[in-house]
């Protein structure tokens, strides 16, 4: 059975600089398909080319809703320079109700404006 639009998910990826993490994560919170996102520096190991390869980079974790996956993913992939970037969503199994009432609303594209 496919999530529900409503169930809360974590989206991440890797990327090269911190200037292009918080450039993506600004455009999802802004865009209102995300309601936060995080980033920190991570060590990557990986096999690209049939070469072993690390790499100094950043991890940007966004927090939102299945319903805005597809905007979410479409905003990282117009931004993201590497040919194949890792995106993947994680599911959010529990939470605190109040902050997952919060992620809800912040992670859902308003259809009227803000009065």
């Amino acid at each position: 059975m496919p999530p529900h639009p409503q169930t809360p998910i974590i989206v991440q990826t890797s990327l090269p600089t911190a200037a292009l993490a918080d450039t993506i994560g600004r455009a999802c919170v802004q865009g209102r398909i995300a309601a936060c996102a995080h980033t920190s520096p991570i060590q990557s190991i990986y096999r690209w080319e049939e070469a072993v390869e690390d790499a100094t980079e950043v991890l940007l974790r966004i927090t939102t809703i299945q319903a805005s996956y597809a905007a979410v993913c479409a905003t990282i992939t117009a931004h993201h320079p590497y040919d194949c970037p890792a995106i993947l969503a994680l599911p959010i199994l529990e939470g605190d109700p109040g902050y997952l009432s919060w992620l809800a609303t912040n992670a859902t594209p308003r259809t009227t404006p803000i009065a």
